[in-house]
């Protein structure tokens, strides 16, 4: 088959942003988030060089990850156990892992839109644009629970719009969902939801009654495993779009908007019966559902974060020249009859909408980690139907954005990730290379995040040491604190070290009004300031900026 000319131009341009993703990626040497480390931990305890009996790994995991994070380990595990199997067993082989696995999602994408009747410019060109996305790098980089589902999901959809399946193809087509319900819990809901349903009405309706069956009994069987796990439970309250319909929320909701009106001073026309028809708990439930929905719909959080007015940390989706080509594709689509791959892309945005409304995280990258691979197909339709010389206009722009951005995060990479990395990893290198024969006691704050595991990567302990208790363990002699601390009205221990913040040294401070002079204050506890940092951007409000290790010797 000939290959245009046109297209191995784009192609060519796909396998350089690429390999530039993945260098620019492994060159920025990010601090690993605890995702990762998560990963790394139960990759390092479950391997055969651990000689411990299975109950004894299980505790150790407990209480290095906390049960919590442990419950949620042990229900979506397949995501860990495939980055086992195929050898990630460092920060580096794991990166490298999610790199290709999120560009087999991305070979998936474009066969699913091939599949169903779109263009191959415009499948290519749409992959262009995911590429030079700053969520793709955020993606492969940090989120290595997302890019199985993502993948799985492309996957499943390429299977289900295909006329036809051999019996190979419905094997995999029907082991997709399992499988889907164990990468995360977005996924879970997704297969759940929607793609269970349709894959056993395929199945019925090419009359696959074999396959019909053991899917049938098997998704309820997986699902009563599922529905019975604290994971799922803990999942399930923490995302928004659950919460909206509680009906403790919209109580507590009610007798604010009742109280509130109680307190006007000023005389409303309205009867009191007919104000309050509308409060009732139905109303609110709709009315919270409405607001997270359209939410989903911010342009402002899609198009314009790498300009964002205030000057906050935040992630880039696409970049603010894009939106004139999304809203552009969305003109078109309009005036386009409404076929077979328009309502499909309809379906895809039906998917990304569950997706974001069943993450809990606030993260952008976590939200949008679906709705992107939809906006990208819509972007890239408005690109081919612009002039010539729009488009030689919008390249430009949008080459010098990937440039600028790309050099802005190589120069400041914490104003765009999360700094919670940072602060554990450079805490901890600093203590390894400290003399620490004398010291006796280590405390490590929790305040923003999980000590425990940047501990365990870094210093390599013995796995065992995790037995006792999950918030201190003696290695070496020493005692080792996992929790956060207060010395503004308590003395230090002798012959210690402690990481922090500032204001868990001399107090918290409502308003986090902390100054260059405060960290001064920390000696009158008889401590010696070994090394500080600073922030730009607040992760610990009340405590400061500034996260310090100091030391005390008698």
């Amino acid at each position: 088959m000939k290959i245009k000319s046109g297209h191995l131009t784009i192609f060519g341009f796909l396998l350089v942003f690429s390999l530039a993703s993945f260098i620019f990626g492994l060159k920025i040497n990010y601090p690993p988030q605890e995702s990762e480390l998560v990963i790394l931990a139960n990759a390092k305890i479950s391997s055969s060089q651990v000689h411990l009996k299975k109950e004894a790994r299980r505790e150790i995991l407990q209480n290095l990850l906390g049960q919590d994070q442990y419950n949620k380990e042990k229900l979506f595990f397949l995501r860990s156990k495939l980055q086992m199997a195929i050898g990630a067993i460092n920060l580096a082989g794991l990166r490298i892992a999610n790199f290709f696995l999120l560009n087999a999602a991305l070979a998936a994408f474009y066969f699913f839109l091939k599949q169903v009747g779109w263009q191959s410019k415009i499948a290519l060109t749409s992959l262009l644009f995911l590429l030079i996305s700053p969520l793709f790098l955020s993606l492969w980089l940090f989120q290595p629970k997302f890019c199985l589902a993502i993948f799985l999901i492309f996957l499943w959809l390429y299977l289900y719009f295909r006329e036809k399946l051999n019996l190979k193809e419905n094997i995999l087509f029907a082991a997709i969902l399992p499988a889907l319900f164990f990468t995360s819990f977005q996924g879970l809901v997704i297969g759940l939801l929607i793609l269970t349903p349709l894959t056993l009405f395929k199945f019925y309706q090419t009359k696959k009654c074999s396959f019909f069956l053991i899917l049938s009994c098997l998704t309820v069987v997986l699902l009563a495993v599922v529905f019975k796990s604290p994971a799922f439970k803990n999942n399930l309250t923490e995302i928004n779009i659950y919460n909206a319909i509680r009906l403790e929320q919209t109580s507590q909701q009610i007798d604010q908007r009742v109280t509130a009106e109680d307190s006007l001073q000023t005389k409303v026309s309205f009867p009191l019966w007919f104000r309050r028809m509308g409060y009732n708990k139905v109303f609110f439930a709709y009315r919270n559902i409405g607001q997270e929905v359209l939410s989903f719909f911010d342009l402002e959080t899609l198009f314009f974060q790498e300009v964002h007015p205030t000057h906050q940390k935040s992630e880039v989706v696409f970049f603010w020249p894009e939106v004139f080509l999304f809203l552009f594709g969305i003109l078109v689509l309009i005036k386009e009859k409404l076929k077979k791959k328009e309502k499909i892309l309809l379906m895809l945005l039906l998917l990304s909408l569950l997706f974001y409304l069943s993450t809990s995280s606030a993260s952008i990258s976590e939200k949008h980690s679906l709705t992107f691979f939809a906006l990208a197909i819509i972007i890239a339709k408005g690109f081919e139907k612009i002039s010539k010389k729009l488009s030689l206009l919008i390249i430009p722009l949008l080459l010098w954005a990937v440039l600028i951005n790309a050099y802005d995060i190589f120069k400041r990479p914490l104003f765009w990730y999360d700094n919670r990395p940072f602060v554990y990893s450079e805490g901890m290198k600093t203590l390894k290379e400290k003399n620490l024969e004398s010291v006796k006691n280590i405390h490590l704050t929790s305040l923003v995040g999980n000590p425990k595991i940047y501990y365990f990567y870094f210093f390599s302990p013995d796995p065992e040491i995790f037995l006792p208790s999950q918030t201190t363990i003696k290695d070496q002699g020493r005692t080792i604190y996992f929790e956060s601390f207060d010395l503004s009205d308590t003395n230090p221990q002798e012959k210690s070290l402690y990481f922090g913040f500032l204001g868990e040294f001399i107090g918290s401070e409502p308003f986090n009004k902390f100054d260059e002079e405060d960290i001064e204050k920390i000696k009158s506890h008889n401590l010696k300031i070994e090394k500080v940092w600073k922030l730009d951007n607040t992760i610990a409000f009340r405590y400061s900026d500034y996260f310090i290790l100091a030391s005390r010797k008698n």
